[in-house]
């Protein structure tokens, strides 16, 4: 309407996050605060900045006094009822603690104190990517150490033959999978493959005479009395 006034209530002086919503430091003027204490008004109605189809909120415009607030749920300014004691002591005591908003989150990430909302989301999805990088190549050196476990173990029981060589795949991966248990197992089994040199028997000694199967073979006496039973 034409020469209708619009005076502020107060000024923003600092964005605060929480972990239960977004404060804002308001000065008050005057005149806001003696509505505020008559409870003329009730709640906040900000004014917000989106942007794309999901309609993302990127950027808070300003915020005005309202008694039917757009939003859901608002935690009313004006109180219904009287704050306990040392309530309002322990709401600053918090604000305090929360550090400067962006600013102090922006300075965590080790970012420039100018940074926006979206340079701060990528500097946690940075953060989490390399985390994630980092585990996997923790779990690749794990198993490499649990291998290299496993055909120590293996080898030894390959030496003491308890375990045939066609059972070597077997035999690592269940050292990898549960090597105390392996271990255990490996104690009382019994040595299935002889160990050590095997030494053929000598065969009986037999007369130099001339048999069919020398025949056979073409030998002749004197290759049986020159050569024998060898």
């Amino acid at each position: 309407m034409k020469d209708m006034q619009a005076p502020a209530a107060g000024w923003i002086k600092d964005i605060i996050l929480r972990s239960d919503g977004i404060y804002g430091a308001v000065d008050w003027t005057e005149r806001a605060v003696e509505y505020l204490k008559n409870k003329e008004y009730r709640y906040l109605s900000p004014v917000v900045l989106t942007q794309g189809k999901e309609r993302r909120v990127v950027a808070l415009h300003s915020a005005a006094l309202t008694n039917t607030p757009a939003i859901d749920a608002m935690t009313p300014v004006a109180c219904s009822e009287k704050p306990s004691e040392g309530e309002s002591g322990a709401d600053q005591s918090e604000a305090d603690s929360s550090g400067r908003g962006m600013e102090a989150l922006a300075e965590l990430l080790q970012l420039d104190p100018s940074a926006t909302m979206e340079d701060i989301y990528q500097a946690i999805a940075a953060l989490l990517e390399g985390r994630e990088a980092l585990k996997l190549k923790a779990e690749a050196c794990q198993f490499e150490v649990a291998r290299m476990k496993a055909d120590g173990v293996v080898l030894e029981a390959l030496k003491e033959g308890k375990v045939l060589p066609f059972q070597r795949d077997w035999a690592v991966q269940s050292a990898i999978n549960d090597l105390d248990s392996f271990t255990l197992w490996l104690k009382t089994a019994p040595q299935v493959v002889p160990m050590g040199e095997v030494c053929a028997e000598r065969l009986p000694q037999m007369p130099h005479h001339r048999s069919r199967a020398h025949e056979l073979m073409g030998l002749s006496a004197e290759d049986v009395a020159k050569y024998g039973n060898i």
